[in-house]
């Protein structure tokens, strides 16, 4: 992109973040708010979404909407590990159930394997994303690794940044990558999602 074309997308997405969302529910704002980010994302250019952490899929259904609508791919990259950070067993059959008929068509391809895995890192490192969401494990080396793995996306958001190992990786990541604008929602007293662009 061009660093006008570039700019004006920031503007666009510092717009999105201003719009009320007619909720309160935090969970649903931020989805909310990073789905028409998407959406802009693949308006505006070339690329693929890449989600990482999808749990029971809430948000890779709507991005494979969107992704088919604009004859887009959607990968996911989660191990649905047992025991680890929310995982009681049950998201990896819920996911399938509510994504099959995508991973069917082909919109949606699925690595069930752990982010910093190498099959994973050069499967991330290997497309100019249009939007790619960091919301994987919620440990500062780890996030840090995943937001480096799709450091190509055109919009990269961070989310659950209310959560301190969360906010020191976003900070992180923008001095290892200097061309990129954080972008926060200015109105709320916790950061609940972040984007660098």
């Amino acid at each position: 992109m061009t660093n006008q074309a570039t700019e004006q997308l920031r503007e666009q997405v510092q717009g999105i973040l201003a719009e009320p969302t007619g909720t309160n529910d935090h969970t649903l704002q931020r989805r909310i708010r990073w789905l028409k980010v998407a959406q802009l994302a693949v308006e505006t250019g070339p690329g693929d979404f890449a989600e990482i952490g999808a749990m029971e899929g809430d948000t890779t259904v709507p991005l494979c909407e969107i992704a088919e609508k604009y004859d887009r791919r959607v990968l996911v990259v989660d191990p649905w590990t047992t025991g680890t950070q929310n995982c009681q067993g049950h998201e990896y059959e819920t996911f399938v159930r509510r994504t099959q008929k995508w991973q069917v068509s082909g919109v949606l391809h699925v690595i069930r394997k752990p982010s910093q895995s190498e099959l994973a890192i050069i499967r991330l490192l290997g497309s100019p994303w249009a939007f790619a969401l960091v919301d994987g494990l919620h440990q500062y080396r780890s996030v840090v690794q995943d937001a480096m793995s799709v450091r190509y996306a055109r919009v990269i958001c961070f989310d659950d940044m209310n959560m301190p190992d969360v906010t020191k990786a976003y900070e992180k990541v923008l001095t290892l990558l200097p061309e990129r604008v954080g972008l926060q929602d200015p109105t709320l007293a916790k950061k609940w999602e972040g984007y660098l662009i």
